[in-house]
């Protein structure tokens, strides 16, 4: 595993992160932060987007040994 393959799926690294955080955030938060999760969802979205863009490479990428295409 190198830097390569790290950055070829940080997007999904990000999401996944992300998400699994979201989702603790709003089970043990009490009612009047649900624009707290709602706000912190958004905020995932736009990094996630400005990820794939910063980090878009026109041709196909091969990371983890071709596990990943």
């Amino acid at each position: 595993m190198n830097v390569h393959d790290l950055l070829a799926t940080l997007p999904e690294l990000v999401l996944l992160l992300s998400t699994l955080l979201i989702l603790m955030v709003g089970v043990f938060s009490t009612e009047h932060m649900e624009k707290w999760v709602y706000g912190l969802t958004q905020l995932t979205l736009l990094v996630v987007l400005v990820l794939i863009a910063w980090l878009w490479i026109p041709v196909s990428t091969v990371a983890f040994s071709g596990m990943l295409v």
